[in-house]
Order: structure tokens, then sequence, then C-alpha cells
């Protein structure tokens, strides 16, 4: 059979990537007076930094994202071949994608599925079809990917994440929850003939003898110290690491991927960016390469009549041979009591 939300790797590209972060991350925007800060490294990775990653997730995973690929059907296996050709050390270079997301609310709620509006649960635990499952505002993100756009960013479809609550959790057992850390990967789903036993997929880095739980406080930290994430100490929101990251693109070097990310963003994203909703900062492992703010807007040619125009807005309209204010009606479905909020209230 196929993995979960398989469709989407046909969708798939760097704009989507970041209209499913940037949106998710604005969701969960802790303080409204403060923007949502967006830090995006990428870096090339070689042979040494892949076989680093391998001894850090053991080569049982690895074992088992090969048989899935052996047994895997005719659609399914030439997506899982880069995977493939990771493992079997046929392809020697790729991209990592670190992504930390500051004011935000971070990964809260239970992990043991106490309480159904548990962040953490909606984005680690579900992979399935969110689309036709809005019941919860939190279910499968605002475009309906839901952590599939993690997932099949990755070439070996695995993903990390490491986050600081905006309010310590103790709902699970009583013991306050301050920072978490955990592994997401899918497999596509097989049976094993040589052992008589059925993988359905779901992968979770996580602490061991346990129903998928995170690593929690000192422990999270020390994880993410392993793979390279700065601890998190001051600032709520979640850091993501995407290993072996799938930029979609057909002969990408690192430049032309952090052109991409500039690109994308500036084309969907200036709004946010004007109203000082939003910073990003892009870099490699030498450093910031752009710092995505208002004041960078402005340098930005292709956006000179839109500022234009948003200015003049919120400048409430004044007369202006340039400008034309009109007012429409326009009809548009009710969204459900429950999915409403302060960020699509209008």
């Amino acid at each position: 059979t196929r993995p979960p939300r398989f469709k989407d790797l046909g969708e798939h590209s760097i704009g989507i990537f970041i209209r499913e972060l940037l949106q998710n991350s604005l969701d969960a925007r802790f303080d409204d007076k403060s923007p949502v800060k967006i830090k995006i490294k990428i870096e090339d990775w070689d042979k040494e930094d892949i076989a680093g990653f391998f001894n850090l997730v053991g080569q049982d995973h690895l074992e088992k994202y090969s048989e899935s690929y052996n047994y895997a059907i005719t659609d399914v296996k030439p997506k899982m071949a880069a995977g493939q050709k990771l493992i079997k050390g046929e392809k020697k270079k790729t991209f990592a994608l670190t992504i930390e997301e500051n004011n935000c609310i971070g990964l809260t709620g239970s992990v043991k599925g106490i309480d159904r509006r548990s962040n953490f649960n909606s984005l680690i635990r579900k992979v399935d079809d969110n689309e036709a499952k809005k019941e919860l505002s939190n279910s499968g993100g605002t475009w309906g990917k839901g952590s599939s756009v993690f997932v099949y960013s990755s070439e070996l479809w695995m993903w990390f994440c490491y986050t600081l609550l905006s309010e310590p959790n103790n709902i699970d057992d009583g013991n306050f929850q301050h920072r978490r850390f955990i592994g997401r990967s899918i497999l596509s789903p097989y049976y094993s003939q040589e052992i008589d036993k059925s993988y359905w997929g779901d992968g979770w880095f996580c602490k061991p003898d346990t129903d998928s739980f995170p690593y929690v406080n000192d422990e999270a930290d020390s994880f993410a110290e392993l793979f390279g994430l700065e601890k998190r100490s001051k600032e709520p929101g979640t850091t993501f690491f995407i290993p072996f990251f799938n930029t979609f693109l057909d002969s990408p070097n690192l430049g032309v991927v952090l052109k991409e990310f500039h690109d994308q963003i500036l084309m969907n994203w200036y709004i946010p960016i004007y109203n000082e909703d939003l910073v990003i900062l892009i870099s490699d492992k030498k450093g910031e390469v752009y710092k995505i703010d208002k004041s960078y807007l402005f340098k930005i040619e292709q956006l000179k009549f839109k500022l234009e125009i948003l200015d003049w807005y919120n400048n409430d309209c004044p007369p202006d041979e340039n400008f034309i204010k009109e007012t429409y009606d326009i009809e548009i479905p009710a969204l459900k009591k429950d999915y409403i909020n302060k960020n699509n209230l209008f």
C-alpha cells in the first residue's frame, strides 16, 4: 500500500513548504506585540556529514527503510530511490535544513492524547488525510498539509523537532515539561515474508519503552545538541530539523536553493513582513545571507508599486490620483465555530 498522504509528493516544492511553515508559525504567534521571527539555515552535506547522521539514528531504521523500499509498490518505489541511494552510499551530496521559529507558542498540549487540542499531537501524530478533517482548529495546518510537508521534504522521509513551550505542561503525569525533542518518519507500509510481520510505516525517534513520547527538559536539550541544534531557553517556539532536504529543483546547488527560499518568501509573504508581523533570516554555514524585514522590502524593485498601495491603504486611503478605493460585497463560506480564532476572524 501507499504511505499516508503520498499524493502530496506530486505537489511539493520549496514554495509549498514555505507556505505551510510560515502560515503555521503565524497562526501560533505568542505575543501579538512582537513579530514572529524565523531563522532558516541551509547547509551542504557531504559523505562525512551523512555518515555522522546515520550513526545518530542507528542502522535499524536504515535497514527498515531499505526493506520498505524493496517491497514498495510501483508508483512509490521511485519516490524512495534517493533515500535508498543515500543509505547505500551512492549519493554523496545532499542538504540539511534547520528552521528556528521564535515568538510562537511551541508544540503545547498533551503528548498522551488527554486534551483534544494538543498542538503536539496534531503535528507529530497525524500524517493522514487532514484535508477532510477540519473539525479541530489545529488539524492538518491551515492549508491541509499537516506534517506531511516535513516528512516528504526529506529524501529519507524523516524530520525532527525541538520545542520550548510557552506554558509548561504537566497535564500528562504531573511533572512539568518545558522543552520537548522528538523525531518523526514514514515508511511505505509492507509485509516481511521472512519474519512474517507487517510494518505500517509510522516511526518515531523518541524516549525508549514509551508510546512514542518525546524526550523532555534536560534530555531534550542533550538530543538537540547531538543533532547540532542551538539550545532553546528564552523565546518559545519550535526548531525543525530536516536532514536530506529535498529541494525539488532540477539542478540544485546551495546558492540556487538559498535564492529560491528568498524569492518564494518575497513573492508570497511580503504583506505580513510589511506589517511587521514577520521577520525572516536565511543563512548557510558561513552565516547570514538575507535578513528579510520591512526595510529590506523597499530594496526590491518588483515590490515598489505593491508597497505604495500598502502605504496608501495604511494611511486611510487619502485622495490620490493614482489610487481609487471601491467596496465590493463578497460571499464566503462560514468557518466552523471551533476553527475561528483571532487569526482568521475578520
